[in-house]
C-alpha cells in the first residue's frame, strides 16, 4: 500500500493539532489566571486592601498549592475571589468543568509565577522614605564595644556548675 505525500502531511498535522489542543487548555488557563489576578489586584485596590495584605494571601494560597492541597488551596482562592470581586469568583468556579486538570494547572501557575511576581514587585519596590536609616558608628566605638564584652567573659570569675566539678563556665 502506498501513501501520498499529501496522507503523510495530513497526519502530520494531525498530530501536530493534537499537540496543540492539549496546550491550549494550558496557555489559556495562564492567561486566564494572569486576567483574574489583574481584575481582583484593581478590586483590592478599589476597597483600600493594600498590596501587601493582597500578595500575603496569595502568598498562602500557593503555600497550599505547593504542599499539593489543591482543595484548600482553591477555597482560598474562591473565598478571596468572592470578597473581591463576583465576576472572577464565577470564574473560578467554573474552572473545574473547563478541565480536569484546570484547577491544579491554574492554582500551580498562580503560585509559581504570579505570586513570586507580587512578592518581587514587593520587594524591589520600597520606597526611599520606608528605607532603613543606618546610624553611622565609628569602628573604634565599635572595637570598644567588642573589647569589654571580651574582657567580661574572660575576666570574669569561673562558676562552677553544681552538677559537676569538671563542668566550668565563665
Amino acid at each position: 500500500m502506498k501513501i501520498s505525500v499529501f496522507e503523510g502531511k495530513r497526519k502530520e498535522n494531525e498530530a501536530v493539532k493534537c499537540e496543540e489542543k492539549e496546550r491550549c487548555p494550558v496557555e489559556f488557563i495562564e492567561a486566564l489566571a494572569r486576567v483574574l489576578d489583574q481584575s481582583m489586584m484593581q478590586a483590592a485596590k478599589e476597597k483600600g486592601i493594600t498590596i501587601d495584605v493582597y500578595t500575603d494571601m496569595i502568598h498562602r494560597i500557593g503555600g497550599y498549592t505547593e504542599k499539593e492541597e489543591y482543595d484548600v488551596a482553591f477555597d482560598m482562592l474562591l473565598q478571596l475571589a468572592s470578597v473581591l470581586e463576583t465576576d472572577a469568583k464565577f470564574i473560578i468556579e467554573g474552572l473545574p468543568f473547563l478541565d480536569e486538570n484546570a484547577v491544579d494547572i491554574f492554582l500551580e501557575y498562580f503560585a509559581e509565577y504570579i505570586e513570586d511576581g507580587h512578592v518581587l514587585d514587593l520587594l524591589l519596590e520600597i520606597p526611599e522614605d520606608e528605607e532603613e536609616e543606618w546610624e553611622e558608628v565609628s569602628l573604634e566605638d565599635v572595637l570598644d564595644e567588642a573589647y569589654r564584652a571580651i574582657k567580661e567573659m574572660f575576666c570574669g570569675e569561673v562558676k562552677v556548675n553544681e552538677g559537676s566539678e569538671d563542668n566550668r563556665h565563665m
